[in-house]
C-alpha cells in the first residue's frame, strides 16, 4: 500500500546528485540486462508506445499490474530503447521491506527503487514521487500496490493522485506470467499514454488489464 502523505520527510542520499548519476548509469546497465532476459522469457509482445508518443512537455507514470518481482524492470525493458530514453530515468515505488534487506536494498536504491510507505530513513511515497516527477523523470507505479491475480485486490488511491498532477500522463502495461513446468514466459502489452486527470484509481488500472498481451492475428488472403 501506498503512502497519500505528499511530503518526503528528509533529504538523503536518494536526493544527492551523485545518487541520480549513478542511478543513471545503472538503469541502463539495467535496461540492456532485462531486455536480453526478456527475449529468452517473453512468448508474446504487443508493444503500442514508439518514441513518438513521448511529449517531453509532459510527465510520465508508467501504471502496471504485478505478477513477478522482476516485473518493472523487465516492463521498462520491453520498451523500444528510443522511448525508453525520451522518458528520463525512472523512479520505482517499492514494498518498504526489501529496502531494508542488507546488499539487495542498496542495489534496489541503486536502481532508483523508493519505499511506497513511511520510511525512517528514506524519502517516500507520493511527496518523493512528485518531486521526481518535477524534475523529469519518470514514476513507475503498481496500482494495486502487490504482486496479485486480476481483481484480487483493488487499485489504491496513489495512481489516481498522480495523475492529477499538471501535465502527467499514464503509461498503461500489462503483463500476464505463464507456468511452463520449470520454465516461466511472460505475454505483455504496453499501451499508449492517456491523461488519466479524471479517472478514478480503479479505472486506471482497468485500462491496465484491457492492454492486449497477445500478438494480434494474421489473416491470409489468397494472392
Amino acid at each position: 500500500m501506498i503512502d497519500t502523505d505528499r511530503a518526503a520527510p528528509k533529504v538523503t542520499w536518494l536526493d544527492s546528485d551523485v545518487a541520480a548519476r549513478i542511478i543513471h548509469a545503472n538503469s541502463l546497465l539495467c535496461y540492456w540486462l532485462s531486455k536480453g532476459v526478456g527475449n529468452l522469457l517473453s512468448h508474446s509482445t504487443r508493444i503500442s508506445l514508439d518514441e513518438g508518443d513521448i511529449d517531453p512537455k509532459s510527465l510520465y507514470v508508467v501504471a502496471a499490474n504485478h505478477q513477478c518481482r522482476i516485473d518493472p524492470f523487465l516492463i521498462c525493458a520491453q520498451m523500444p530503447y528510443s522511448a525508453w530514453k525520451r522518458l528520463g530515468d525512472f523512479r520505482y515505488f517499492l514494498y518498504n521491506p526489501l529496502l531494508d534487506i542488507p546488499v539487495l536494498g542498496s542495489v534496489l536504491r541503486g536502481l532508483g527503487c523508493f519505499p511506497a510507505k513511511y520510511h525512517t530513513k528514506y524519502p517516500y511515497g507520493l511527496g518523493y514521487a512528485t518531486e521526481q516527477l518535477s524534475k523529469g523523470r519518470s514514476i513507475f507505479i503498481f496500482p494495486e500496490g502487490r504482486r496479485t491475480i486480476q481483481g484480487e485486490y483493488p487499485a489504491h488511491n496513489g495512481v489516481a493522485v498522480l495523475a492529477k498532477l499538471p501535465r502527467v500522463m499514464i503509461i498503461p502495461a500489462h503483463i500476464e506470467w505463464r507456468d511452463r513446468g520449470a520454465w516461466h514466459g511472460f505475454k505483455i502489452g504496453i499501451g499508449k499514454p492517456f491523461n488519466g486527470k479524471d479517472l478514478t484509481a480503479q479505472e486506471i488500472l482497468n485500462r491496465v488489464y484491457e492492454v492486449p498481451v497477445d500478438k494480434p492475428l494474421r489473416i491470409r488472403t489468397r494472392a
